[in-house]
């Protein structure tokens, strides 16, 4: 047969903050860049107690997917102006009442009578529908 090697990796996380012993790396994420830090007990706790009441206010990324970061507009940017004439004039519709409302009188004098409904998909059998 041949010679067997084992290799023994051995990783010491460090402490990014004193140098101490650390016993947690925590990744995170701000401002659309991720971040990795080794922390010790203490400085892990520290953190966690700091971010808590932005932690409970968060809402969870599903999947562990991390959306760009959303910033409010800046104000010193110029909002394009609404010129009136590029608004269509607006007309009173049936949207605009209240739902399942009678027409009124005037409404119904208006509209004109009609001796037989219009079909609401032409019949290919008969070609005057």
């Amino acid at each position: 047969m041949g010679t067997f090697l084992a290799r023994y990796v051995m990783t010491r996380l460090v402490d990014d903050i004193d140098g101490s012993q650390a016993v947690m790396t925590v990744s995170f994420s701000l401002d659309g860049h991720n971040y990795e830090i080794d922390l010790s007990e203490s400085h892990l706790s520290a953190l966690q107690q700091a971010l808590a009441p932005f932690v409970t206010a968060a809402r969870a990324v599903p999947n562990g997917r991390r959306p760009a970061p959303k910033r409010a507009p800046d104000p010193t940017e110029r909002v394009p102006e609404v010129v009136a004439a590029e608004i269509p004039a607006a007309r009173p519709s049936a949207v605009d009442r209240a739902p399942f409302q009678q027409p009124s009188p005037r409404e119904r004098a208006a509209a004109p009578a009609r001796s037989k409904p219009a079909p609401l998909v032409a019949d290919p059998f008969n070609p005057r529908s």
